[in-house]
C-alpha cells in the first residue's frame, strides 16, 4: 500500500517545474524562484534573484564532474543508526552543475551554481542568454540577400536573428507599441516596420537604428508592407481597407532639400480586409505598378505616375475579379506558373507576351491566374492544396541551381503550411501540407537562397525553420495523370458518381450527333466544347455565365487555332475530367447556401421567407439576370408545362423552393456532395 510521508510547502505559488539532479529534487513557481531540496524535502538551495518571471524549465549541465556528485550525495546522506542525520549542513555544502533557466517572460538566462553562495546581486541574478518574445509573434520578414530573420510580434521586441547559427545579433525594442508588419527593401538597406496603432518606422536595416517614423491620422492597424523592385517605393495596407504609400525622394519635392522617405497618400480602396497587396513591373519595362486584392473581391491598381503629395495615392482602375468565392491570397509574379501552352498566344505579327500573371487564391480552395492587363482576364482555374482550410499566404520560392522543378509555398490561416510543385494543373498529387503550428500562422516568409520557409505561429509565441525539397514531390507514380483526378470523385473510379460522370459523357456525344439520327454513330471520345456546360449542370455544378466565359478562354487558349471559333474545339475525357475537377466546387451546394442566398435577397430574417414577386423581380434584374422567357421555359422544365409563375405560393421560403422548385432531395444534409442532383440537366 502507499501512504503519505510528508507535505511541504515549498513555494507560495504554483510550482511550474519539477524535476531531479544528483540527489537533489529541483523545483520552480509562478514567483519565477527556483528551489533544490535533498530527499527529506529539506531546502538546500535557493535562486531568488533572477527576475525572469514563471519558470517554464530548467536544464543542467550535462557534463558533472565527480566531485560535485560525491559532495551532493554526502551533502543529502542519512546514517542507518536509529535515524540519526549527518551533522553537515547541507546548504554549506550544496553543489550542483551550473543551469539555464527559461521563463514565461520568454527569458533564457544563464545561471552558476556558485552564485548561490554570492552576496553580488548581478553574479546572482544570472546571465541573460535570450530575451525572446512574450507575446504573439505576429510577423517574421527574411532579408534580402543574408541569411538573417527579422522576427516582432506584440511585445514590442524586434530580433534580428542569424538563422545558420542560430544567434541573436540585434534586439530593439519599441516600448507601448505592437509590432504586426515588417518589410526589408530589396536593396538590403532598410527594414520598414507597421505597428498596430498605425505608427510605421524605417530603420536601418543593419544596426536597426531607427531612421524616421510617421504617425497616421487614423489608428488602424498596419496589417502589411511591400517595397516595390527599385526599392523607391513602399506601400502599407491597414485594418480599414486602405492602402498607404511612400515614396524615396526630396522632402517636400524640393531638390535642394535631402532625399528620405515621404508619405505620399492614402486611400480606401476596399470596403472589407485586404488579402494581398504587391508591387510589380511594367512589362518591357522597369517601372513599377502597385495592385491591392481585398476581401470585397475587387482588385485595384494604382497610379504611381500621377501620385504626388499634392494629390495624394490616386488609383487607375478597379475590377471585380471573383462573384461568389472571396479572395484569402495574392501573389504577383514574372515567372512561368502554368504550362506553356495554357498561356495566351501573341497575336499574329506580335511580340511574344510577356510572362506576368498575378494568382490569387479563394476560400473555395481554387487558385486563379490572372492577366495584369487591363482585361484582368482569369487565364486559368485548378484546384488548390485543401489541407486545414483556405490559402491565406503564397510564396514563389527562389530558384536554386541544383533543383529540377520550381515550387509554391503556401500556408493556411491555421496550421498547416505546404509546397504546390510548378506548373499549376490542379492535379492532388502536386501538392503537399504539413502540420506547422497549433493555432493561426501569424506570418510567413523565405529565405533569399530558397532553401528555408520560416513560420510565425501567433499566440503559440514560436517560430519553425522548415527546410524546402521541391524535388521529393514527386507527381508522376507511373500512372495516367487522369487516375489522379478520379481519385478524389466521390466513391473513386469505381463509385457511382464516376460512373454517372461517364454514362453523361456518352450521352454527351449523341446529343451532339443527334438524338434521333438514323446515321451510324461513330464515338471517338470527344465531345463540343459546347455541350460541356449542359453536362456540368447535369453532374451538380452549376457555373455562372461569367465561370462559363472563363472556362471557354481558358480550353480556346489551350486547345483553339489562332483565329478559330471555340465550337470547332473538341475535348477528351481527361480534358473534361480535369476542367470539371478545377472548376467544380469543393463543397455542394446545401442548405446554408440556399438560406444565404435568399437573405442576400431581402428574406425575413425571422421567417426566412420571401415574397414570390420579389424573388422573381430579383432574378430577372440582378447579377446574371435572366430574361422573362428563361424564368418562364425554367419554371416549365422544373415543374411542367401546365404551371406559371401565379401559381406558386405568394411567399416562399427556401426549404420550399429547394425542395418543391428545384427539386433537391437532400437539402437538409449539410454536407451535400457536389453530384448530389442531375436532374434533367442534359434535356434542359
Amino acid at each position: 500500500d502507499k501512504a503519505l510521508l510528508k507535505i511541504v510547502r515549498v513555494h507560495n505559488s504554483g510550482i511550474t517545474y519539477l524535476g531531479f539532479v544528483g540527489n537533489y529534487i529541483v523545483t520552480g513557481g509562478l514567483e519565477g524562484y527556483i528551489r533544490f531540496l535533498d530527499p527529506q524535502l529539506r531546502i538546500v538551495a535557493w535562486f531568488e534573484e533572477l527576475n525572469g518571471g514563471p519558470v517554464i524549465s530548467v536544464s543542467f549541465d550535462p557534463f558533472i564532474n565527480e566531485r560535485n556528485n560525491a559532495t551532493s550525495k554526502n551533502a543529502s546522506m542519512i546514517s542507518g543508526a536509529a535515524g540519526n542525520t549527518t551533522k553537515i549542513d547541507p546548504t554549506e555544502s550544496f553543489s550542483c552543475p551550473n543551469f539555464v533557466v527559461s521563463t514565461a517572460n520568454a527569458m533564457i538566462i544563464d545561471v552558476a551554481s556558485e552564485s548561490f553562495k554570492s552576496t553580488d546581486p548581478d553574479y546572482q541574478r544570472g546571465k541573460l542568454l535570450v530575451q525572446g518574445q512574450d507575446q504573439p509573434i505576429m510577423v517574421v520578414a527574411s532579408h534580402p540577400s543574408l541569411p538573417r530573420l527579422a522576427i516582432g510580434g506584440y511585445s514590442g521586441n524586434l530580433h534580428l536573428w542569424e538563422y545558420t547559427t542560430r544567434k541573436v545579433l540585434l534586439l530593439s525594442i519599441f516600448r507601448n507599441l505592437l509590432i504586426h508588419s515588417l518589410a526589408f527593401d530589396p536593396k538590403s538597406l532598410y527594414l520598414a516596420v507597421g505597428f498596430t496603432n498605425g505608427v510605421v518606422k524605417i530603420l536601418d536595416a543593419n544596426s536597426l537604428e531607427e531612421l524616421q517614423s510617421f504617425k497616421p491620422k487614423t489608428p488602424d492597424c498596419i496589417t502589411s508592407i511591400v517595397f516595390s523592385h527599385d526599392s523607391q517605393f513602399f506601400a502599407t495596407a491597414d485594418s480599414e481597407g486602405c492602402v498607404g504609400l511612400y515614396r524615396y525622394t526630396h522632402r517636400a519635392q524640393d531638390p535642394r532639400k535631402p532625399i528620405e522617405w515621404v508619405f505620399v497618400g492614402r486611400y480606401r480602396a476596399h470596403k472589407s480586409a485586404v488579402s494581398g497587396l504587391e508591387f510589380g513591373v511594367v512589362p518591357y519595362g522597369d517601372a513599377p505598378r502597385l495592385m491591392s486584392l481585398g476581401e470585397d473581391k475587387r482588385l485595384v491598381e494604382y497610379n504611381l505616375v500621377d501620385s504626388d503629395i499634392e494629390s495624394g495615392l490616386r488609383v487607375r482602375c478597379a475590377h471585380k475579379v471573383t462573384q461568389g468565392a472571396i479572395p484569402t491570397g495574392m501573389l504577383w509574379c514574372q515567372e512561368l506558373l502554368l504550362d506553356s501552352k495554357c498561356m495566351p498566344r501573341p497575336r499574329a505579327g506580335g511580340k511574344p507576351t510577356a510572362i506576368d500573371v498575378i494568382l490569387m487564391a479563394t476560400n473555395e480552395y481554387k487558385l486563379k491566374v490572372h492577366a495584369t492587363d487591363m482585361s484582368r482576364q482569369c487565364i486559368k482555374t485548378v484546384l488548390g492544396p485543401t489541407f486545414g482550410g483556405p490559402i491565406s499566404k503564397l510564396l514563389m520560392v527562389p530558384a536554386r541551381p541544383e533543383a529540377n522543378s520550381r515550387c509554391l509555398v503556401y500556408a493556411t490561416h491555421e496550421r498547416i503550411v505546404g509546397l504546390v510543385k510548378l506548373p499549376l494543373e490542379g492535379n492532388p498529387r502536386s501538392s503537399m501540407g504539413l502540420l506547422a503550428h497549433p493555432l493561426e500562422i501569424s506570418s510567413m516568409c523565405v529565405s533569399y537562397d530558397g532553401q528555408y520557409v520560416f513560420t510565425a505561429g501567433g499566440r503559440d509565441h514560436s517560430v519553425s525553420q522548415w527546410a524546402i525539397n521541391g524535388d521529393a514531390l514527386q507527381v508522376d507514380d507511373g500512372r495516367n495523370v487522369l487516375e489522379h483526378f478520379i481519385e478524389i470523385i466521390e466513391g473513386g473510379r469505381d463509385g457511382a458518381f464516376m460512373k454517372e460522370i461517364i454514362d453523361y459523357f456518352y450521352y454527351a456525344q449523341i446529343r451532339a450527333q443527334g438524338e434521333e439520327t438514323t446515321k451510324k454513330r461513330t464515338i471517338e471520345g470527344t465531345i463540343p466544347f459546347t455541350q460541356v456546360s449542359n453536362l456540368m449542370r447535369a453532374l451538380g455544378y452549376y457555373p455562372s455565365e461569367k465561370e462559363i466565359l472563363q472556362m471557354t478562354y481558358e480550353i480556346y487558349t489551350q486547345y483553339g487555332k489562332p483565329g478559330g471559333n471555340v465550337d470547332d474545339i473538341h475535348i477528351n475525357f481527361e480534358a473534361f475530367m480535369r476542367l470539371y475537377v478545377n472548376h467544380r466546387p469543393v463543397f455542394g451546394i446545401n442548405k446554408s447556401n440556399i438560406e444565404a442566398a435568399f437573405r442576400a435577397l431581402g428574406a425575413d430574417p425571422a421567417t426566412g421567407l420571401i415574397d414570390r414577386d420579389l424573388l422573381f423581380r430579383m432574378l430577372q434584374e440582378r447579377g446574371e439576370s435572366l430574361r422573362a422567357e428563361e424564368v418562364d421555359g425554367c419554371l416549365k422544365s422544373l415543374l411542367g408545362d401546365d404551371v406559371s409563375l401565379e401559381m406558386l405560393e405568394d411567399r416562399i421560403s427556401a426549404k420550399a423552393f429547394a425542395e418543391n422548385l428545384l427539386g433537391f432531395e437532400d437539402y437538409d444534409d449539410a454536407n451535400a456532395a457536389p453530384g448530389g442532383v442531375a436532374g434533367d440537366a442534359m434535356e434542359e
